[in-house]
């Protein structure tokens, strides 16, 4: 059986507070090939990384006191999330932890050979925001160590148009249809096409769970991701059914 390539979601969000360097960092050392991240933007156009829109759930004050609930990230500016931590609600351990800037985490990408995986959320983004994450990316020279996600054709076209070489990542509907319009729009990227796995982590989304059906045809048109898998038993079944070729895992899943 092959040995598929384990992505970390939001670094080893299990043995670390999640989209923080010490995530990212556990991810390299611990051998993951992929890092996924959701960038985020401030009040002064600054790209940072954090999964909410608000930062009362993994955010605190220095003094350890929590943040009101509904706190944007988009209502502060760099500066005052350099007031806020976001270790101490995961453990005591990483109180102290700063939220990243998106360059932190490039930089990380480069000087370890970890490529990194940004989130659909960026679809969000205004013009300018998506501007500033994809000029990040080429004064990094990363474009082509970097995975971009994307749910629509259009989108598709628009990221590799600004970042030639890089791997799209598809988790829009999965149909031959769909498979086919995002295909022709990818100008020589390389194309991951992910499924959710059946069970409790991917419950809350509505697209079907993979199937031998779906992973043959996504391997039709590239490589296979399913996401998200904590269990060794729903390694083994995505390996030995689906011949999935990346695998997501919040960090309960080793490599070997």
């Amino acid at each position: 059986m092959k040995r598929a390539v384990l992505q970390a979601h939001r670094g080893v969000s299990t043995d670390c507070p999640e989209n923080t360097m010490s995530a990212f960092r556990a991810a390299v050392s611990q051998g993951y090939g992929i890092i996924e991240l959701d960038p985020k933007f401030t009040k002064d156009n600054r790209c940072v990384v954090l999964h909410d829109r608000t930062v009362n759930r993994t955010g605190r004050r220095r003094d350890g006191r929590a943040l009101p609930d509904g706190l944007q990230v988009a209502e502060l500016t760099l500066e005052e999330t350099r007031a806020l931590e976001f270790g101490s609600w995961f453990s005591p351990t990483f109180a102290g932890e700063a939220m990243p800037l998106f360059g932190e985490a490039l930089a990380l990408s480069r000087a370890s050979g970890v490529p990194l995986k940004v989130d659909n959320v960026i679809e969000t983004f205004t013009d300018e925001q998506r501007s500033i994450l994809f000029d990040e990316i080429r004064r990094a020279d990363l474009a082509n160590r970097i995975g971009v996600t994307c749910t629509t054709p259009d989108f598709v076209r628009e990221t590799v148009s600004a970042l030639p070489g890089v791997t799209i990542h598809y988790d829009g509907f999965v149909d031959e249809a769909s498979l086919e319009a995002v295909s022709k729009e990818l100008g020589g990227s390389a194309l991951c096409v992910w499924l959710r796995f059946d069970n409790r982590a991917t419950a809350w989304n509505k697209n079907p769970p993979v199937s031998a059906e779906s992973a043959a045809l996504a391997h039709r048109f590239g490589s296979l991701g399913v996401w998200i898998l904590s269990e060794p038993s729903e390694l083994e079944k995505a390996l030995r059914l689906f011949d999935a070729d990346i695998i997501e895992t919040t960090g309960s899943l080793k490599p070997e």
